[in-house]
């Protein structure tokens, strides 16, 4: 059912009860001037792994006989997901006789200004009353009360993450409709939003575990090396050309996956490993093979070139081609870095890839 359907049910209820009510739809009580709402959000822990189950439960709190509600409620696309069936648990209180509905339909359309709607994913929930013994329901909450629940997932990929759920006051599709006396449909009325008085409280929880990351890979005894601090990885064989090479010296750990990004030249210097879980990239290194500064995998005479060049300050380099280029990690490009990597290009001297210095 499309959302266009949901409202018009919604709307539908609303005419029915006061057909029940025997009065016409157009009767109207009058508003307190004091109403207000309270909506608190909550879930089961603070604290979650990736994968696991998040129940959600929104509490009510109202000082009036609320007839209908429906509100939006947002929460962080990168670190939750909806499960394909919303669990979505009905109103559990006796006193709300009525119809509770979801859509997670999320094309920005009921996400407010001012919010990313790539940034937020979306359950728009509504609730409209219904008749009984001929009385409406509603819902009148002073101490306030748990109405209703539903499940997301964090994320695979959401470990070291910070995860939110609220609801923008922002938002202007709220029903502010009530009723003074639940058996006389003469008293239906809407509340005047400039006077409405809403309190939202949001829910915050951390999702912590492994990060899937970059290890290197035992089976082919890899003395790779990841630096953590820098992003980068280093102790490739030169001449590397493919991503299977690649592979037999680092794999990812967890649900992460590898993928490999080129350079214009080649899989050498520069090129970047990212780790993906859950089509998300959550880390991505740069890798280094000193001498190369081109990003060809080889050391050769555009390399020496090209060093030659910068210790002349006649070029630049970025940060990974200055660490392939610094062969002797004194952080400065001179006469000893491009003499080094002549030697090599020359086979006349050796770099060791895992321990360069």
């Amino acid at each position: 059912m499309n959302i266009t359907k949901k409202i018009l049910s919604v709307i539908l209820s609303v005419v029915l009860a006061v057909a029940v009510f025997g009065v016409c739809a157009s009767a109207e009580g009058t508003a307190n001037g004091d109403e207000s709402m309270k909506v608190t959000i909550t879930t089961d822990q603070e604290t979650y792994a990736p994968g696991d189950t998040v129940t959600v439960s929104v509490s009510l709190q109202t000082n009036y006989n609320m007839t209908a509600f429906r509100f939006p409620i947002l929460f962080d696309s990168a670190v939750f997901e909806i499960p394909n069936l919303i669990n979505l648990t009905a109103l559990n209180t006796c006193k709300a006789k009525g119809t509770l509905m979801a859509n997670s339909q999320n094309d920005g359309s009921y996400i407010p200004e001012g919010y990313d709607a790539s940034e937020f994913s979306c359950i728009l929930v509504q609730w409209t009353a219904a008749v009984s013994n001929a009385t409406l329901g509603c819902l009148n909450l002073p101490d306030g009360e748990v109405c209703f629940t539903f499940t997301v997932k964090a994320k695979s990929s959401a470990a070291g993450k910070i995860g939110t759920f609220l609801i923008p006051t922002e938002y202007t599709g709220f029903y502010n409709q009530a009723i003074q006396t639940p058996t006389d449909a003469t008293t239906i009325y809407y509340i005047d939003d400039a006077a409405f008085a809403k309190e939202f409280i949001p829910a915050t929880v951390n999702v912590v575990g492994e990060t899937a990351d970059l290890v290197p890979n035992s089976a082919y005894d890899s003395k790779a090396v990841i630096d953590k601090t820098n992003m980068v990885v280093y102790g490739f064989d030169v001449g590397m050309t493919t991503t299977a090479e690649l592979k037999q010296k680092v794999i990812a750990t967890g649900a992460g996956t590898i993928s490999v990004e080129y350079t214009e030249y080649g899989l050498g210097t520069d090129a970047k490993i990212n780790i993906v879980v859950d089509d998300a990239v959550v880390k991505t290194y740069s890798v280094v093979i000193f001498g190369d500064v081109n990003g060809d995998a080889i050391i050769d005479g555009n390399d020496v070139s090209s060093i030659v060049s910068v210790a002349g300050s006649l070029l630049e380099f970025n940060e990974c081609q200055t660490m392939a280029a610094d062969v002797n990690g004194d952080k400065t490009i001179d006469s000893f870095d491009f003499g080094k990597v002549l030697s090599v290009y020359a086979s006349i001297d050796e770099l060791d890839q895992t321990n360069p210095y």
